[in-house]
């Protein structure tokens, strides 16, 4: 799994990085904007919204095994933790 998504995220860094240069050379988004920008706080909580159910899809098939293995109540009870954690 670890391996997966560390491919997935190597490809998008890749084509963002792509998409930034592109904008810049076209002289339609300098550089410096994207890293300078603040979400605002509607945009910040839609994306750990988004943040949130991606991190439910990862963790989905680890947290079945989990399940299966403690019996289902305990790592039911763990799942928040984990998404409170890492969001």
């Amino acid at each position: 799994m670890v391996l997966a998504l560390t491919q997935e995220l190597s490809v998008a860094r890749d084509r963002i990085d792509t998409l930034e240069r592109l904008l810049d050379r076209a002289g339609v988004l300098a550089a410096d904007k994207v890293e300078a920008y603040l979400p605002t706080p509607d945009e910040a909580a839609a994306r750990a919204d988004l943040r949130a159910a991606m991190l439910r899809r990862v963790f989905r098939a680890a947290e079945k095994e989990a399940q299966d293995l403690a019996g289902g109540a305990e790592s039911r009870a763990a799942a928040p933790e984990v998404l409170d954690v890492l969001s």
